[in-house]
């Protein structure tokens, strides 16, 4: 939750005021980040041999606002490309993004030709729990500082400016 607030405070404070399609991106991918937050809280308490209908409300919540924020992230990199992020940054979110949602679409129409409604149930639990392994994998990554700041780009001297410090928005939010 702490890194999806981060990105929206980061994505607020390098668009400017008139960019109202990115500011309403922003809101509503931190909207899908906190449902899909919510969804995991509700698997992990809610285990599949205790409650599954519960369980499986969970895991509608994890896995489809978290793909939908994974896409509502890529349409900000897309439209950001050119002043901030490079095609690197969102050929990799769009890969991420339409692997999730291939495995959504797979996993839906696979369980539609299932007859019996218990191995549905079962199937269901079974592959969105295995897909929490996934966060066994671990990425190590080394920083390389380019600038002091966030904002050294060429566009920046074409925005308004504001005094930037520990109380910018980017770091303290909305005082």
């Amino acid at each position: 939750l702490g890194t999806m607030y981060v990105r929206h405070k980061q994505v607020q404070a390098l668009i400017s005021a008139s960019e109202l399609g990115l500011q309403l991106l922003n809101y509503t991918g931190l909207l899908m980040g906190i449902a899909s937050t919510v969804g995991m809280c509700v698997v992990a308490n809610f285990q599949k041999t205790d409650m599954t209908s519960i369980h499986l409300l969970g895991a509608g919540l994890t896995f489809g606002p978290g793909t939908l924020y994974i896409l509502f992230q890529t349409g900000m990199s897309y439209r950001m490309q050119l002043r901030f992020h490079g095609r690197d940054i969102l050929w990799a979110r769009m890969a991420v993004g339409m692997w999730s949602l291939i495995s959504i679409i797979t996993l839906v129409s696979v369980l539609l030709y299932l007859m019996c409604i218990k191995y549905k149930l079962h199937t269901v639990c079974h592959l969105l729990t295995k897909s929490l392994l996934f966060q066994k994998i671990t990425l190590r990554v080394q920083p390389v500082l380019q600038s002091n700041h966030l904002y050294d780009y060429p566009h920046y001297e074409e925005r308004e400016h504001m005094q930037h410090g520990e109380r910018s928005p980017l770091l303290a939010g909305a005082m």
